[in-house]
């Protein structure tokens, strides 16, 4: 309801950041060449598996690019817990 109140409110003032603004074609280019590297390393990982090797999955933050280190970022340290708590009642 309130997406629906927001959509009829004009965009103007401090509310010009929620207008709908359509990617640039620079940033439709970082995108799609981002995908298609994500697809071939994707697809690599595959071939590993198929082929009985294990796959080299390094544990990074998402997030961040990083490594992962406990307590060098708190929203990938609430996810690890959730998750060892979900695992431990299985």
């Amino acid at each position: 309801m309130l997406a629906l109140l927001l959509s009829f409110i004009p965009k103007i003032g401090p509310l010009r950041s929620l207008a709908f603004h359509p990617a640039t074609p620079e940033t439709q280019k970082l995108f799609m060449d981002s995908f298609v590297q994500a697809l071939v390393l994707y697809r690599e990982k595959l071939a590993q598996v198929k082929r009985g090797e294990k796959p080299d999955l390094p544990n990074t933050n998402l997030d961040t690019g990083e490594p992962l280190r406990p307590g060098a970022y708190r929203l990938a340290d609430e996810a690890a817990a959730k998750l060892s708590k979900i695992l431990a009642e299985k």
